[in-house]
C-alpha cells in the first residue's frame, strides 16, 4: 500500500461551493486515505488542482472530484 504525507492542505473555495470548507477538507483527506494511491518516489513539494462545483453538488461529490484530480496527477508522476 502506498503512503502519502500531506504537510498542508489548502482549499480556496469560491462562491460558497462548500457548505463548510473544513468539512470538505476532512472529506478529501478521508477519501485520499481510502484511495489506491500510485507509488510516487519523489517529494512533490505540492500539487494544485482546480475543480468547479457543479450546480446542486454536495460536498461529498465535490470531494470525490477533487480526489480524482489529485490521483490523476499522482498517476502521471508514477
Amino acid at each position: 500500500m502506498a503512503e502519502i504525507a500531506i504537510g498542508k492542505l489548502m482549499l480556496k473555495v469560491a462562491g460558497g461551493a462548500a457548505k463548510q470548507p473544513q468539512d470538505l477538507a476532512k472529506r478529501i483527506a478521508q477519501q485520499l486515505a481510502q484511495a489506491a494511491l500510485p507509488p510516487v518516489s519523489q517529494d512533490l513539494g505540492g500539487l494544485q488542482v482546480s475543480v468547479s462545483a457543479q450546480p446542486g453538488e454536495d460536498d461529498d461529490g465535490l470531494a470525490r472530484r477533487i480526489v480524482a484530480q489529485i490521483l490523476r496527477q499522482l498517476d502521471a508522476l508514477s
